[in-house]
This record gives C-alpha cells, sequence and structure tokens, in this order.
C-alpha cells in the first residue's frame, strides 16, 4: 500500500483549521499529520513528524506566513508550501514566491481544486492566481531585454547557459508550467523536462519551486 502524503496545516483560525483537515483526511492519499495555530507551533512541532507538504496562513500572530517561510528556508525543510489567504495580495504572494512557496490558494477554494492544486505543487508545478502572473509578467516586460540580463546575472555568478535554457529561465520566471512552455516554444514535454533538469544542476537547485526563487534573488523582483 502507497504511504500516504504527510501534510501540515498552519493556520491561527481552529475552524478553518480543523475543517481543512477532515476534509483532506477524507482522501485516502493524503494524511493531515500536523496542525499548527502559527509558525512558531510548527517550528517545534516540525522535528517530530517528517513532513510532504505545508499548508501555510500568511496573517498569524506571533510568527506569519512570511516569516516561517524565511525560517523553513533556514532549515532547509524540503516540503513544499502553499499558502493561504482570505484575499489575493501579490505583493504578499510575490514576496512568498521569492521565498520559495510553490503555491498561494484562496481559504474559500472548494476541496477538490484544493486537491489538485496540493498535487500538482507535489508533481514540481507552481500554483498561483492568474492576477499575480500578469503582475510577473508587467515587472518582468518591465525590465529591459529580461532573458539577456538573466544569462548575464548568470555569468557574473560563472554559470553558462545556451539560447535555448536563457529562452526557458525566462518563462520559468513567469511562472509557465512545462505544458504551457511546451506550446510556447514548441517542444515535447519529455525535452522540456530534460532541458528543466539539466538547468536544476546548472544553477544548484532541486526542483522548479528553487529555481523561481532563485531566479527573483537573482533579479531582484
Amino acid at each position: 500500500m502507497e504511504h500516504p502524503i504527510k501534510v501540515a496545516i498552519v493556520d491561527d483560525q481552529a475552524l478553518i483549521r480543523e475543517g481543512l483537515a477532515t476534509m483532506i483526511d477524507l482522501r485516502e492519499r493524503f494524511q493531515v499529520v500536523i496542525q499548527a495555530k502559527n509558525g512558531v507551533h510548527l517550528l517545534d512541532m516540525i522535528h517530530i513528524e517528517k513532513i510532504d507538504l505545508i499548508l501555510l496562513d500568511i496573517q498569524m500572530p506571533e510568527m506569519n506566513g512570511l516569516e516561517t517561510l524565511k525560517e523553513l528556508k533556514k532549515m532547509e525543510c524540503m516540503a513544499p508550501v502553499i499558502m493561504l489567504t482570505t484575499f489575493v495580495d501579490d505583493q504578499y504572494i510575490l514576496e512568498a514566491m521569492r521565498l520559495g512557496a510553490a503555491g498561494y490558494v484562496l481559504k474559500d477554494i472548494e476541496i477538490d481544486e484544493l486537491i489538485l492544486s496540493m498535487e500538482r505543487v507535489l508533481n514540481g508545478h507552481m500554483v498561483f492566481p492568474q492576477s499575480v502572473q500578469m503582475k510577473l509578467m508587467e515587472q518582468l516586460s518591465n525590465q529591459h531585454k529580461m532573458s539577456v540580463r538573466i544569462k548575464e546575472q548568470l555569468q557574473e555568478h560563472g554559470i553558462y547557459i545556451n539560447e535555448r535554457e536563457e529562452e526557458m529561465l525566462h518563462l520559468m520566471a513567469l511562472g509557465y508550467s512545462n505544458q504551457r512552455m511546451a506550446e510556447e516554444i514548441y517542444l515535447s514535454i519529455g525535452t522540456i523536462k530534460n532541458y528543466s533538469s539539466k538547468l536544476y544542476e546548472k544553477l544548484g537547485v532541486k526542483n522548479r519551486t528553487e529555481l523561481v526563487s532563485y531566479l527573483h534573488q537573482l533579479l531582484n523582483i
């Protein structure tokens, strides 16, 4: 039997925390093993259980979601993080992505859609609202020849990429999925994955989330 995916839910509102846990536990593939009321509570408990995925509220007392992300990063926590919120705030989302969050969903999301988002993140995709993608595109388009800038910044760090890798990094910085990149530059999904693996190795990252976070820090966006 396949081992369940262990989930941590971090939210200061017990009703939301417990409600999500109940609905997620009904799915055979998932098991909620940690319910924490804030970041401090999570960090105290995360050493006890191996966690595969974290659902993290942004607005919490004592230690909020962004502060918790910073601490998880310091701990080199490998579990992907999906941010939970009651509203869409582009700046919060962009900051969360910069800190390594793999997704951002609203708390009133339908459970089936939440489960789909969790599965997508576990498969290496990023999940965030369309408005945020538009914001990213706006920020990136405001900077001249972004793909060239990425290449130049990488060269300053002793990392050299070819034209196709340069194009892919630009699309990754915009949050494109493998499928969308394949459609955009007319390559197969398999080829996209091969290029992605080579880029992960060159940049010293383990997955798409770490790569996007690396690019955002590199470009200060």
